[in-house]
């Protein structure tokens, strides 16, 4: 289990891997404890990660030892999870392999089997698979060019990597993230959020700059995207190093074309579902609370 959370003296994300006893098996002097992101693979075999600050480039997929992949002609710059195969392999989306050109390359753990690649043309060189801009689901997987380039998001086969379809999101998108279900994906901008459909179609969408707030509402920051309740409900959770509190939630209810006013709540706050029943967890400062929902 991969929790996340807040070192409050060092002011960084950190990370926590409890095995099936309760034992953090994550080491205080490894470099992932404080890496932004950790992922873990779907069989609980390989972590893949993507830095804080300085740790920004971290290139490696590692063991549940925490021995990076050896990849021998290829190194690893970013990578994600995106499932698992017919193979019963894990399957790991990569981009900037070191093969002398730009390509999307997905692969097979622990065969290290080349499953698909694509070669990026110059104006596609941008793409990169790390969590900001990358997200799967059920035989797809979506990436998005930065702002600065256009902020156009694209859809891929998961089996071939072949580009299937492309959308101009409604605001400048900064963070992606995949409804549990893997059928859609929710989008969200300064002050826009979008959600997809698995062929690029928009299910609904909401924009909030006539309200001219004093800050964004769905960046800046680290956030966390997760749709919950049967993908009719989002949330986005934000660690804002420079605010105080440094922690905060938007959550939105949504029904076909139309997103409910967003809430905002100085806390994080967790959904997930176990068994059919739905839960609720919050944190505030060192208290934490559980519900069953509703």
């Amino acid at each position: 289990m991969l929790v996340w959370g807040i070192d409050t003296e060092l002011n960084t994300p950190v990370n926590w891997v409890f095995d099936e006893s309760g034992e953090d098996i994550l080491p205080y002097n490894n470099v992932l404890k404080y890496a932004e992101w950790l992922q873990v693979s779907p069989f609980g075999n390989y972590f893949t990660c993507q830095g804080f600050e300085d740790l920004s480039q971290i290139p490696y997929v590692y063991t549940r030892d925490w021995e990076p992949v050896d990849w021998g002609y290829r190194k690893i710059r970013h990578g994600i999870f995106i499932g698992v195969g017919e193979d019963g392999e894990e399957h790991l989306l990569m981009t900037e392999t070191d093969t002398g050109w730009a390509a999307i390359t997905i692969s097979a753990l622990p065969s290290k089997r080349k499953i698909a690649e694509r070669n990026l043309s110059s104006s596609e060189s941008h793409l990169t698979a790390h969590r900001m801009r990358a997200v799967a689901g059920n035989g797809f997987f979506v990436m998005d060019y930065p702002i600065g380039f256009g902020g156009t998001v694209y859809g891929f086969d998961r089996t071939t990597s072949k580009m299937r379809w492309s959308v101009d999101p409604v605001g400048a998108i900064t963070q992606m993230g995949m409804s549990f279900d893997g059928s859609a994906v929710v989008l969200t901008g300064y002050y826009c959020v979008q959600i997809i459909d698995s062929s690029g179609g928009e299910i609904a969408s909401r924009c909030e700059e006539a309200k001219r707030m004093k800050m964004p509402l769905y960046q800046p920051g680290i956030p966390d995207i997760s749709f919950w309740r049967g993908k009719k409900l989002f949330l986005v959770s934000l660690y804002l190093p420079n605010y105080n509190p440094p922690v905060r939630t938007i959550i939105a209810d949504y029904e076909e074309g139309e997103i409910d006013d967003p809430e905002m709540f100085l806390m994080r706050i967790e959904g997930f579902s176990i068994d059919g029943r739905d839960y609720l967890v919050s944190a505030r400062g060192s208290e934490i609370t559980t519900y069953i929902y509703p």
